[in-house]
């Protein structure tokens, strides 16, 4: 019994370590290491053609009903 406890024991601290180093990934060539991910790239500029998909979409909606008071 105190056999496999320690087997077991032991198991779990090596699946411990090897889950806590097996997850860093080398940094990229010109990459510090521990530096933060660049920021996304900005959203672009909302076009005519955007705007007109936008307008026809909102028209195919069907109305937004009411909330009752008290509710």
């Amino acid at each position: 019994m105190r056999k496999w406890l320690t087997l077991l024991i032991l198991a779990a601290l090596v699946g411990g370590f090897a889950v806590g180093c097996g997850d860093k990934a080398p940094p990229k060539p010109g990459e510090k290491a521990g530096a933060p991910p660049p920021p996304p790239p900005p959203m672009p500029a909302e076009t005519p053609d955007m705007e007109a998909a936008r307008a026809k979409a909102e028209q195919a909606l069907p109305p937004a009903k009411q909330a009752k008071p008290g509710k």
